[in-house]
């Protein structure tokens, strides 16, 4: 399984994967179809990317902020990657929290590694 292939399945239009040991970031998707964009936004300011990968370090995850109908999912898979993926959210909590557990569950089975090397990026 692949980054792209949750994606899919999940029907995720938007996600980025930050490497906090390469100091590097990857973006999937297309960020247009996110609206509000508000959240995305937000992260794409270097000093309040880190400060919520900081913050994660408190939180159960994976955890979720909300805009309106917009998710954001954040999980760390892995010691120093980070993954926020962006979507269209459901209106059951209980749904959207099993779907977020199941997400992280299979974000921690990917090859981190292959993925900053581009090998799993089509």
């Amino acid at each position: 399984m692949t980054i792209q292939d949750i994606m899919s399945k999940e029907q995720i239009p938007y996600c980025v994967i930050v490497n906090n040991t390469l100091k590097c970031k990857i973006c999937l998707g297309d960020k247009n179809k996110v609206f509000p964009d508000d959240l995305i936004r937000m992260i794409e300011n270097d000093e309040t990317l880190s400060n919520l990968i900081q913050s994660l370090e408190k939180q159960m995850l994976p955890a979720h902020w909300g805009q309106g109908k917009i998710e954001m999912l954040a999980s760390v898979p892995r010691e120093k990657i980070v993954v926020l993926l962006f979507y269209y959210a459901n209106d059951d909590v209980i749904f959207e929290y099993r779907r977020g557990k199941k997400i992280d569950t299979d974000l921690k089975g990917l090859d981190y590694e292959k993925i900053f090397n581009k090998e799993e990026i089509s």
